[in-house]
């Protein structure tokens, strides 16, 4: 045992004995319980108020100093948040620790290790490097985006990597970074440009800028360059590329329009460009096959804070339990009010939990191909359909849409993790996407969406959990009301054959690495069903799902349709009581179920 960890030991030693000594347990104080809770600090650290006492069951929040090149990395609580990080004054960064949902008076170790830095290298590109100290907002740090590209002569950088020779692992500029060690070094990725004789262009009107409109080479690898004769090239003209085969097309990001049929009747493997492209769809890409999309951020993240940005978080911890035993929650936003993950990993010793619902109205089919990824045996996947939005959630569509490039804003890097031949309009959601953004604040890969409130508001306190789960508290529908004119279809009649099929080959997915896939109905509020939705279609329904979805569904359901008393802004958004309620429902149905299939 190291001096520094033997000292560790005897502070958290003498801790224990002054809390035994002078704190006592949570103690009745006018029929309210308070908990008192001392967290103990490497010394590298220190804080203000070391010693907190709050209600049982609320938050307890401490500030943490430590020097700017150390970082927080334990946390002798199961349920928290680390925010902050910020290097404010005297060479120290400050933290901010929630412990959630405090049940008992106790003394919380806290460890502290070198900061996360990442040195980028311009691999024979101008200028110096940079090292980068790591602010821990998310669980994985973002790379540069484009504005801190490098330049090289004939050369177009396309991200980073973890090797000169670009052999080692991509990252494209705004992708989340695997930090094995304390320190990454990546270095400059480069693409050497295809000679201006390849290719036919001319000058814009009334502009010093060019459009390609031709290419002259056989070569199944192209660069188009960003200037040619001294003139910038920012646009792809009609038929410039057509019944070409392309191993690798790369575009600089000085291209901000593809004409329609552009690349009409290609073939293309892989696709590198910059989302700054604001004159594009899949009219650009007609009678083409695309593989592979690596997309660089050349922009600010718009989306950040908002629930569109809990997909990456939640997949950076997806991601890191890629090799353990845990139990994904997916499904629309349902999922993402209707869970304590804490919960249920309590009752399921051994599984760790991640709620991985966002939104209903963003196709689950890319979601799920994504997750599938991550599920490996020894999981279980349960997953949940609302049935307001049957396209999306049963996986009929085929379009991206904008809400996934929304979702991948800060790690563009799952966008290319997906196979695009089993997707049509990617640039017509792409477009939609970009449109969407011209209107919206550009922010920073610094904020967190735990910061922010389903609104947009900022928020005292931490809105999701670590486990993805949305903790905000949320009061019960006291008045009885319902708060939207959408229904819910709870009728068969609205299930297509081929519905049930599209979901079962994605489910099929999920499960093929030996993952359980079970499914589990999502909670609605019950009366905010269809017309036709009555209590004999609801069984038909249940029955006809049961004998063709191809996964067990664990659940009733008639008990997933909840009183309107346990929801909280929308018909399907549990209430902090509901969401406990449905949490301890889906825990029996679980246990129910390995227990028979033990």
């Amino acid at each position: 045992m190291t001096n520094r960890v033997k000292k560790i030991c005897v502070s958290a030693t003498i801790f224990a004995c002054l809390i035994s000594a002078f704190l006592p347990a949570c103690i009745p104080k006018d029929k309210t319980i308070e908990c008192t809770v001392a967290i103990v600090l490497p010394e590298d650290a220190t804080s203000p108020q070391p010693l907190v006492t709050v209600n049982r069951g609320d938050d307890a929040t401490f500030s943490i100093s430590l020097p700017e090149d150390r970082r927080i990395v334990f946390v002798g609580y199961d349920d928290y948040t680390l925010g902050g990080g910020e290097t404010a004054s005297a060479g120290r960064r400050y933290f901010e620790l929630t412990l959630h949902s405090v049940r008992y008076s106790e003394y919380i170790e806290v460890q502290s290790a070198a900061a996360l830095t990442t040195q980028y290298l311009p691999n024979g590109g101008e200028g110096d490097g940079m090292t980068i100290t790591e602010n821990p907002v998310h669980l994985r740090p973002v790379s540069l985006n484009a504005e801190s590209a490098f330049e090289r002569q004939g050369y177009i950088q396309t991200g980073w990597n973890t090797a000169a020779d670009g052999t080692g692992e991509h990252y494209s500029f705004g992708g989340r970074l695997n930090h094995d060690g304390d320190e990454l070094t990546l270095y400059a990725e480069w693409q050497k440009e295809n000679p201006a004789a390849d290719f036919g262009y001319e000058q814009i009107a009334y502009s010093d800028n060019l459009m390609i409109t031709s290419c002259l080479t056989d070569a199944d690898e192209i660069a188009v360059p960003e200037s040619i004769g001294g003139k910038k090239v920012v646009g792809i003209s009609d038929g410039a590329f057509t019944d070409r085969e392309i191993s690798k097309l790369v575009l600089p990001d000085s291209i901000i329009r593809i004409e329609s049929g552009a690349f009409d009747g290609c073939n293309i493997e892989k696709l590198v460009m910059f989302d700054n492209v604001t004159d594009i769809s899949s009219q650009s890409f007609t009678n083409c096959t695309l593989s592979t999309l690596y997309l660089n951020a050349r922009q600010k993240p718009t989306f950040s804070g908002s629930y569109f940005d809990t997909f990456a978080d939640k997949y950076d911890r997806l991601y890191a339990l890629k090799n353990q035993k845990k139990i994904i929650l997916t499904g629309g936003s349902s999922v993402r009010f209707g869970f304590d993950s804490m919960k249920i990993e309590r009752e399921l010793e051994g599984y760790s939990a991640v709620n991985m619902g966002v939104y209903a109205y963003a196709n689950m089919r890319p979601q799920l191909e994504l997750i599938s990824l991550c599920a490996k045996e020894g999981d279980i996947v349960l997953h949940g359909t609302e049935f307001d939005a049957i396209d999306e959630q049963f996986c009929v569509s085929d379009t991206l849409g904008y809400e996934i490039f929304a979702m991948c804003e800060s790690n563009y890097d799952l966008i290319s993790l997906l196979d695009l031949t089993d997707y049509d309009g990617i640039f017509d959601s792409f477009r939609q996407f970009n449109d969407r953004r011209k209107g919206m604040i550009k922010k920073s890969y610094d904020i967190s969406p735990s910061d922010y409130d389903e609104d947009g508001n900022p928020s005292a306190s931490p809105v999701y959990n670590s486990r993805g789960d949305y903790v905000l508290y949320r009061k019960n529908n006291e008045e009885m009301k319902n708060f939207g004119v959408k229904r819910a279809y709870y009728n068969k009649k609205y299930f297509p054959e081929s519905a049930i099929s599209d979901l079962n080959e994605v489910l099929a997915k999920l499960g093929a690495n030996g993952a359980e896939v079970l499914y589990a109905y999502t909670p609605r509020m019950n009366t905010s069903l269809s017309d036709d939705s009555d209590r004999e279609s609801i069984i038909a329904l249940d029955i006809y799902l049961n004998e063709r979805l191809s996964v067990p569904i664990i659940s009733d359901i008639e008990s997933s349709l909840y009183s309107p008393l346990y929801f909280f802004g929308t018909d399907n958004h549990l209430s902090t009581e509901g969401a406990e309620i449905h949490t301890a429902n889906i825990i029996a149905d679980l246990k129910k179920y390995l227990a028979a299939n033990a």
